[in-house]
């Protein structure tokens, strides 16, 4: 408590560089936590030389975990960043915010089922952490401009004439 009571009668003062004097008996005060061992990092995080590693984590970590229902709460934990930093960090990065990121990267992995598999839309969305479907098919048609079904139709008649278009080049049929 004393690098608290040192700090506050800095700061009261004002005198010429007590803004510099207050922030050095913070780092005495953190230095003497970590010596003594009653500074801990939290459990599960990780340590990262910068921004980019932890960035790169947060990504990591959304995409081992879509599915889910996950928060930025959750994210941010993962990597040890608060929220406020993460967020500043990720769009610095990737020009989008950690939601955004999230939410584009479920509808990303929504569309290779629509592609690949016979699952029902309402199948596809819960199982990609949408958890209220007429959100999913309203944020699906806002970034592809299309609904689900209407995606996985135009891809099913782009592979009938891909198939199609091979077979009338396999046997030699041009059209004219």
């Amino acid at each position: 408590f004393r690098h608290i009571t040192e700090i506050q009668r800095i700061a009261s003062g004002h005198e010429s560089g007590f803004a510099f004097r207050a922030k050095s008996e913070l780092m005495l005060m953190m230095a003497e936590l970590i010596s003594s061992g009653q500074y801990r990092q939290r459990s599960g995080a990780r340590e990262f030389s910068n921004s980019c590693e932890a960035v790169n984590a947060a990504v990591e970590y959304i995409e081992n975990n879509y599915a889910n229902k996950i928060t930025l709460d959750d994210i941010s934990a993962a990597v040890g960043y608060s929220k406020t930093h993460l967020s500043r960090e990720f769009k610095k990065y990737t020009s989008r915010s950690v939601i955004q990121y999230l939410i584009n990267y479920r509808i990303q992995m929504a569309c290779r089922e629509l592609l690949y598999s016979d699952k029902t839309v309402t199948r596809i969305a819960t199982g990609c952490g949408f958890e209220n479907v007429s959100y999913f098919n309203r944020t699906f048609l806002q970034q592809l401009g299309m609904t689900p079904m209407e995606y996985r139709d135009a891809t099913d008649r782009m592979y009938e004439f891909s198939v199609w278009d091979h077979e009338r080049r396999k046997n030699g049929i041009t059209m004219n």
